[in-house]
């Protein structure tokens, strides 16, 4: 049919018959499984379960407060335009109203052809995935991201915007696309920049919480530091990776891992300011013919709190300008190449 509002209409299933209505009071004509002209609109204090495929996409998605959206694990909502002032939620591909209530499973792919906004962060419930699947698509935030599962941005654009609007990924983040971070707090279980792929990284901190028997970060594609700093702060009990074929500098490291596993660098690792290791053991690695040379230009700071920490070179180079090793700290230099511009040993230790 035409291009046209759909309104939830009570509680029921997406495909169901009657579920929507061409009337937000449901005295109009009753309509069944939104088509690709749809700008749906779940509404008051109806819900709308997903339970079966969707046949198509919907032109946008706008879930109101007091309702509720669940979705399926094997069943996505694909949204290809944004609201209108006729129809939807005027310039939003995506708004879920902070009154809303997300429940398990929703997830979203946007292939809006160009750019749009998305406020996806429900008073109750979480967005479970997000996925920017066009070239022309940019995908703006009008409020902080909280994903349960994965964000991939496999063409197209993610804008934190200028209000700086947080993003907390609970999974892991492909980048194919750009995702720009602004002046953002992020936070992920992994990144995966790939080829072509491009991470303007905030200027605040980017938090990578860990990937288990695998990259944390793995870099193919281009890494913008934007004097932002990258905090791995690992809590499983494997080792994970750095890997850097990208080859871009960072800016500020830094390592609070729990975990009793290492995290390795496979591939030079240049950082430009700060490399500051407060708990868990990082590895310049030399295994299988990886290079894990580490280069400092600022400060290079183990140990200090009450966990114990370690930098241990595994064979490589390490360049470092200026070294301090505190309490509870250990450098481990018995192998590889060890330039230091200077090092300071304030109770720890230099093996």
């Amino acid at each position: 049919m035409a291009e046209d509002t759909w309104y939830s209409n009570g509680n029921n299933d997406w495909n169901a018959t009657n579920a929507w209505n061409d009337q937000a009071d449901g005295g109009g004509t009753a309509l069944s499984n939104p088509d690709a002209d749809a700008h749906v609109v779940i509404q008051g204090s109806d819900t709308i379960t997903i339970t079966a495929a969707i046949g198509n996409s919907i032109k946008s998605l706008t879930v109101e407060s007091g309702s509720q959206l669940t979705g399926h694990a094997s069943h996505p909502i694909t949204i290809s335009a944004e609201g209108t002032s006729s129809f939807g939620t005027n310039g939003y591909a995506a708004r879920i109203h902070s009154g809303a209530t997300l429940g398990t499973n929703v997830k979203l792919i946007v292939e809006t052809q160009a750019d749009t906004f998305a406020t996806l962060n429900p008073g109750a419930g979480t967005l479970h995935s997000l996925t920017i699947n066009h070239a022309s698509c940019k995908l703006i935030l009008q409020g902080d991201l909280d994903l349960a599962g994965d964000l991939t941005i496999t063409t197209g654009e993610l804008d934190t915007h200028s209000n700086n609007y947080d993003i907390d990924v609970t999974g892991d983040v492909s980048v194919t696309g750009t995702l720009t971070g602004n002046a953002s707090a992020i936070s992920m279980g992994s990144l995966t920049i790939n080829s072509g792929g491009t991470y303007s990284a905030t200027s605040g901190t980017t938090t990578i919480t860990g990937k288990e028997s695998g990259a944390c970060f793995a870099n193919s594609g281009t890494f913008t530091h934007n004097n932002g700093k990258v905090s791995f702060t690992k809590s499983g009990g494997t080792w994970t990776t750095i890997s850097n074929s990208g080859g871009q500098s960072f800016y500020d490291v830094n390592v609070d891992s729990s975990t009793g596993q290492a995290i390795y660098a496979n591939d030079p690792l240049t950082i430009l300011n700060n490399f500051t290791l407060v708990r868990g053991t990082f590895i310049a690695n030399d295994d299988s013919s990886h290079d894990g040379d580490i280069t400092v230009h600022g400060l290079t700071i183990i140990g200090g709190g009450a966990n114990a920490t370690k930098l241990e070179n595994d064979g490589r180079t390490l360049q470092l300008e200026n070294v301090t090793v505190l309490s509870n700290g250990t450098i481990d230099v018995a192998e590889g190449t060890n330039n230091f511009g200077g090092i300071r040993n304030v109770g720890g230790t230099i093996s």
